[in-house]
């Protein structure tokens, strides 16, 4: 199969390989983590090895003692890409932290007998409505009133 691309479908292609690698890799800390997407990681040496040719070298270079392409440090760290990047992870954090909230308040407040006969349906629409406050505080505010209060100690037996 071939498949051709303009410098301008190449370089796209660039980005959407450095948004996967960033998804992919970004909070791998071991060896295991980074094997497990290792057929990501050859397919993407693959086409970054055109990068001369498609007339990208600026954004790829090639390590010859790791023996692999790496994006430079200006592409890297600047590219257009990580604007789409930097929103992911600003909209990751905030619903994360939402729905984290939103379950332990569901949880605290929710006998167990209650909860287990609670339908899906009927969970989500109770995990909404503790949703709404927090939603509505992180939009105004940010973080800015966030604070961790020690309501009790935990009695360990």
């Amino acid at each position: 199969m071939k498949i051709h691309f303009s410098k301008k479908e190449y370089r796209l292609l660039l980005d959407m390989i450095q948004i996967a690698g960033w998804v992919l890799n970004a909070h791998s800390v071991d060896k295991e983590d980074f094997k497990a997407t290792e057929h990501y990681q050859a397919l993407s040496q693959k086409i970054k090895a055109y990068a001369k040719e498609a007339g990208c070298e600026d954004l790829i270079t090639f390590d010859k003692t790791l023996e692999q392409y790496f994006a430079t440090y200006d592409y890297e760290m600047e590219g257009e890409y990580m604007e789409f990047v930097k929103a992911f992870e600003e909209d990751s954090f905030w619903e994360h932290l939402i729905q984290k909230l939103a379950e332990r308040d569901f949880l605290d407040q929710t006998p167990e007998s209650v909860g287990e006969k609670m339908s899906n349906e009927e969970v989500m629409i109770r995990l909404e409505e503790y949703r709404g406050p927090y939603e509505e505080e992180f939009s105004e505010n940010g973080i800015d009133n966030l604070q961790i209060v020690k309501t009790s100690e935990k009695i360990i037996h």
